[in-house]
């Protein structure tokens, strides 16, 4: 008996062995598919696609680019209709080389290029038509173009270095998984047969895991799995859409250690570089509220702009009304628009702001990524650590009773 359980551990060893190659196979071909995938060009006929459904792909990176050429253009003495013509012969992205072309026709028919940018909601956001507006208005539209660049590449590496790391831990806990379904599907059930034969009283954990393995073996656990997932999928990308709950599930986000802090000051720092680019641009107070709080991607802050722009249509000023909410709006940024206030400078303090901002955010992923590891390897230990001793754990009952 003794020697029949040491070859079944032997065999688990194995299993478990060749079930983790397998997967690292599995996620080697899946990513050199991805590469590929992201390399295809699309072919799809550019002008059946309607302009409000009309996107690129890595759109920051993309816009900022392109607004950057077309402001050097422009300030280098080329109007700015023969600009867009250029850039549509020039693009490399097809997708972009359409969308200039399309802009320079909005602009031989007589429209201005924030109203022509516009009927690409999706390929520019709404602030960069505001902003263009505003530049348009004050006869600065090239230094406003150059802002808007700053801003787009501020913005993709501030989302660049969020989604960095979350990543990583996204990656691991999808791989725990997979391989916790792999034992669950192809060394549980043996463990599971093995105790019916010789009718082995289990421990309440033992048994829940005896359950599972049960369960994963039936098509309608896969079937429930794949709604429940879905369903879940679909109602939290529904309700995004819907402010109320939206402010709840981002008061949620809030809420969670380390990751929480990092997702509040990113967008206080969008906030702050959109309102010092506004007031650059010299936009009204109160526009550069509502814009800013719509960039920052916070929905707490855009149910607040009303309150603020209220408060400033009133005569109050900025600061007061920040520190009216001092759960949304630090202490910093308070003292900084309260300087501002003081010396006609809201652009500077804001900037300088956004810059302290994004350096905490910077801080706070630095922070986040080094105590990922051990939080990562201290729950994966205890799942795994679970499984083998609820399967192991019986087996002692049994050699004992057995008298081996």
């Amino acid at each position: 008996m003794k020697e029949a359980i040491l070859a079944l551990c032997r065999a688990v060893r194995d299993l478990v062995l060749l079930l983790v190659a397998s997967v690292v196979g599995l996620c080697q071909k899946f990513s050199r598919a991805l590469s590929k995938v992201f390399k295809w060009r699309v072919d799809t006929d550019l002008f059946k696609i309607p302009n409000d459904k009309f996107t690129i792909p890595k759109r920051g990176r993309t816009v900022a680019l392109f607004s950057r050429q077309m402001a050097s253009m422009t300030q280098g003495g080329i109007p700015l209709l023969q600009s867009l013509d250029v850039l549509g012969d020039q693009e490399d992205d097809e997708r972009m080389a359409y969308v200039s072309k399309r802009l320079a026709g909005k602009l031989g028919q007589g429209f201005s290029l924030s109203k022509a940018t516009t009927e690409f909601p999706l390929v520019f956001p709404p602030i960069f038509s505001h902003l263009l507006k505003a530049g348009e208005g004050t006869g600065r539209i090239v230094e406003v173009i150059n802002r808007l660049a700053d801003l787009l590449e501020k913005e993709e590496d501030l989302l660049k270095q969020v989604k960095g790391a979350l990543s990583y831990p996204i990656f691991v806990m999808g791989l725990t998984f997979v391989l916790t379904v792999g034992l669950f599907s192809t060394v549980l059930p043996g463990f599971a047969d093995f105790y019916k034969d010789f009718d082995v009283p289990l421990p309440f954990v033992t048994d829940l895991l005896m359950t599972i393995t049960e369960w994963i073996q039936t098509p309608w656990f896969w079937i429930a799995f794949v709604v429940i997932v879905g369903g879940l999928f679909q109602f939290t990308k529904v309700s995004w859409k819907i402010l109320e709950r939206r402010l709840v599930m981002y008061q949620a986000l809030l809420w969670l250690p380390l990751v929480g802090p990092i997702i509040r000051f990113s967008s206080l720092a969008r906030f702050c570089w959109v309102m010092e680019l506004t007031q650059d641009a010299g936009m009204d107070l109160m526009r550069s509220v509502k814009l800013a709080c719509l960039a920052s991607g916070s929905p707490l802050l855009e149910v607040d702009a009303n309150r603020m722009i209220k408060g400033v249509t009133e005569g109050e000023y900025l600061s007061d009304l920040m520190k009216q909410r001092a759960d949304l709006h630090p202490h910093l940024l308070q003292q900084m628009v309260m300087m501002g206030e003081e010396t006609s400078q809201y652009s500077q303090a804001f900037g300088r702001a956004g810059s302290w901002f994004e350096q905490e955010v910077q801080g706070r992923v630095e922070t986040f990524q080094a105590a990922l590891e051990p939080i990562l390897m201290g729950l994966i230990s205890t799942i795994v650590g679970t499984i083998v001793l609820s399967v192991f754990l019986p087996l002692y009952g049994l050699l004992d009773k057995l008298g081996v």
